[in-house]
């Protein structure tokens, strides 16, 4: 051996040696088994793989090895769920502490009304592995056992995508995706549907620029609630006489979609309508966030291929008739609805703010809302008597009828996302009162 390198061995760190070596054997062990996912990239002179940017191919490449996963049924439910958590442990390490916490919580959180002590109590309890479990508690409650062993498979094979992408240094690799996989993808996945897409849109609520129209486009969603919140019992000033004099009390009512952003299997700007499309608001149809949307809710949630599509987003199935300010707390997820055996009957779950009080929007006059279609509809529209309960758990909705019924696929999206915030201890950020103020000028006329 020459004398130069022989000197160039001896001084070489002996943990890079170690780290070469494990990554020739790795290198390998993927040529023996014939998986080409598994060679690093360096390699196979294939771009960089990372889920940072938010690349589809690099989230299509992550399903297909997490399918790989999913599918091998020599590893059970109980040793998938084990190794995720043992993967995320790394970002308990000192040295990644910054990737154990959302990167974009801080800066968000601080717009909040909160002192700065608690602020930074609430934020930096908002952990990776918080999220993770409040995902699979979620999937428990919810009675998700195929999304809860895809949620572990995704955790393993985003750790197998981040090692082979380079050997040198693995550890910060694993602990850089899982971060992305946790609080980018799967965050941003839920909450796109949900995320409003600017405060002069007129889609939500009716402003009086547009009153007429969007009165006569809520006509099938009051007609369908009988022109009344199930929330307050308010009934809508527009209604009957023979309503109004009834009525616990009279006021405005307004048309809130459960999905506020279009989503689609082939986005296109036709679904904005003449009045967004080519505006700055067209970034709503960006076919990467809808396609992981649709993806996440479909394996974690167990939504049916197919289900879970707004073409349209004020069109009934997507819509409920609420108050402003039961709607606004709907929109910042302090309630939701969950199903019940009883066709097209849902619980109203509320939840707590950081100090243990409720927010304004959350009182109910009852604890279950059933939802009919119109007298003179045709009852093969009205949902077939079928269970929402079990329409959930086998995600057999495919998407909007010809009727009014609200789409249980959508209220099951809603559910999961505002469950997993409050477990996750997310939901100090969702505030329905700053909602409520910043709006109050269009409405100086209307109790909210």
């Amino acid at each position: 051996m020459p004398v130069e390198v022989l000197l160039a061995v001896l001084v070489l760190p002996a943990e890079a040696i170690v780290k070469a070596l494990l990554s020739i054997w790795g290198f390998l062990l993927g040529l023996l088994h014939g998986d080409l996912l598994q060679w690093p990239s360096w390699i196979t002179l294939s771009p960089r793989w990372t889920l940072t940017r938010r690349s589809l191919p690099a989230y299509i490449k992550l399903q297909k090895v997490t399918s790989k996963i999913f599918n091998d049924h020599t590893l059970t439910d109980y040793t998938l769920e084990q190794r995720a958590y043992a993967h995320l442990e790394i970002l308990e390490r000192p040295e990644f502490a910054k990737w154990n916490h959302p990167r974009w919580l801080a800066p968000m959180a601080r717009a909040r009304m909160i002192k700065v002590g608690l602020l930074e109590e609430l934020v930096s309890a908002v952990t990776a592995r918080r999220f993770f479990h409040a995902m699979l508690q979620t999937a428990d409650e919810f009675r998700l056992d195929r999304g809860r062993r895809y949620a572990c498979a995704e955790v393993c094979a985003c750790v197998r995508l981040a090692k082979a992408k380079d050997p040198f240094c693995p550890s910060r690799n694993v602990a850089l995706e899982l971060h992305s996989l946790l609080f980018t993808v799967w965050f941003w996945a839920m909450r796109f549907p949900f995320h409003s897409i600017g405060p002069d849109t007129h889609l939500l609520p009716v402003s009086p620029d547009n009153y007429a129209w969007a009165r006569e486009r809520m006509r099938p969603v009051m007609r369908r609630d009988r022109y009344t919140c199930f929330m307050t019992g308010t009934v809508d000033r527009d209604s009957t006489w023979v309503r109004r004099v009834s009525a616990r009390t009279v006021g405005r009512l307004y048309s809130f979609p459960i999905f506020i952003r279009s989503v689609t299997d082939n986005p296109s700007d036709r679904q904005l309508g003449p009045d967004f499309a080519g505006t700055r608001d067209a970034a709503v149809v960006d076919p990467a966030s809808q396609y992981q949307t649709l993806h996440f809710f479909r394996t974690f949630g167990e939504i049916a291929r197919g289900g879970a599509q707004v073409p349209n987003i004020d069109m009934p199935q997507n819509c409920l008739l609420l108050k402003y300010a039961a709607g606004a707390a709907f929109r910042q997820l302090q309630w939701t609805l969950l199903p019940t055996p009883i066709p097209n009957t849902y619980q109203i779950r509320t939840y707590t703010l950081p100090d243990g009080s409720r927010a304004s929007g959350t009182a109910h006059l009852r604890d279950y809302v059933t939802f009919v279609e119109p007298e003179d509809a045709d009852d093969d529209h009205g949902g077939g008597g079928r269970s929402n309960l079990k329409t959930w758990r086998e995600g057999t909705g495919t998407g909007p009828g010809t009727g009014t019924l609200p789409d249980p696929n959508l209220l099951r999206a809603h559910a999961i996302f505002a469950n997993i915030v409050h477990l996750s201890g997310l939901g100090f950020m969702y505030d329905p009162e700053q909602q409520i103020r910043d709006l109050r000028p269009m409405f100086s006329r209307d109790p909210l």
